[in-house]
């Protein structure tokens, strides 16, 4: 037991130094790496006791019927952490939203993975339901994600110049991507007004979604007092 506990942290260590392996990959290998001493100590332990396997290959087999049934959905979990591991289809850092659980990624486990949400929370998902469920992975190509701010000005407004000042508006945000750039959609007209959406790229959501839209919305609230342009009172 000695020998199989060190030969863990080992081989523990020597996967974590590694460079060429991926977090994920570093730590599903770790934990088969830790079954597989663990199972060959207790076969070794047992036959050097003079224990027959045998015999006890029976009882293990009913064992392990009861122990199948009763944590089925423990077992589910286990295994759907190594494929998610495997495949990368999650990593730490990203920002997913799953089971009505939008947030970023900071710890993943073989058995669960934590997600830490724009409030603050940290939501524990059992991994099977990464594997069976809709996964939306805002981080998956890159980092970059899309948002949009609109707006709803008169009918008569002078829509050149207020799309004009909205534009600069989120170019002035330091983190308003300039490539891709920002752009301007008059995207409804009603009897209400004029609906105005500005769509801008960030690359850094970790960081927060709805406070660098507050910035911009601040922007041009202040833009179009100056130049004299109205929203529409919903």
């Amino acid at each position: 037991m000695i020998v199989a506990l060190w030969g863990d942290k080992a081989i523990g260590n020597l996967l974590r130094r590694n460079r060429t392996l991926q977090p994920n990959f570093v730590l599903a290998l770790s934990r088969i790496f830790s079954v597989l001493m663990w199972i060959a100590a207790l076969a070794l332990i047992f036959s050097i006791s003079g224990i027959n396997l045998t015999a006890l290959a029976a009882f293990s087999g009913a064992l392990g019927i009861g122990l199948g049934l009763g944590l089925q959905r423990l077992a589910a979990s286990y295994i759907s952490g190594l494929i998610v591991l495997f495949e990368q289809s999650v990593r730490v850092g990203d920002n997913i939203a799953t089971n009505n659980i939008i947030g970023r990624v900071t710890r993943m486990t073989v058995r669960y993975t934590m997600i830490r949400t724009r409030d603050g929370v940290e939501a524990i998902v059992p991994n099977d339901s990464l594997t069976s469920n809709v996964i939306v992975n805002q981080s998956w190509s890159d980092r970059n994600l899309r948002l949009v701010c609109g707006v709803l000005v008169k009918g008569d407004t002078d829509t050149h110049a207020a799309r004009a000042l909205f534009l600069e508006a989120m170019k002035a945000q330091d983190r308003v991507l300039q490539q891709p750039p920002p752009h301007m959609y008059v995207t409804g007209v009603n009897d209400k007004g004029i609906q105005l959406d500005g769509h801008f790229w960030i690359n850094d959501p970790e960081n927060g979604q709805h406070n660098v839209a507050s910035d911009i919305y601040d922007a041009v609230l202040q833009s179009f007092r100056k130049n004299g342009i109205a929203l529409v009172a919903q």
